[in-house]
């Protein structure tokens, strides 16, 4: 069984998490259109945070290792 090494995998991750963040954004600018969409922003605006606090993770991850 080959394991992926851990810089790929953080790269991977790092680049999902590009795109959920997108993906997140561009549901926020079609939220904000809606009138009564304010517990659905609150939401959204959690999602993102919590999105951009992995990608932080992950990138962190990934250029320690390759800098050890």
């Amino acid at each position: 069984m080959n394991a992926i090494p851990l810089q790929r995998g953080a790269e991977q991750s790092v680049e999902a998490l590009l795109r959920r963040t997108s993906e997140l954004v561009a549901q926020r600018q079609e939220l904000r259109a809606e009138p009564d969409s304010a517990a659905a922003l609150e939401r959204n605006r959690l999602e993102i945070v919590g999105c951009q606090r992995e990608l932080n993770h992950a990138l962190i991850q990934l250029y320690a290792k390759r800098a050890a």
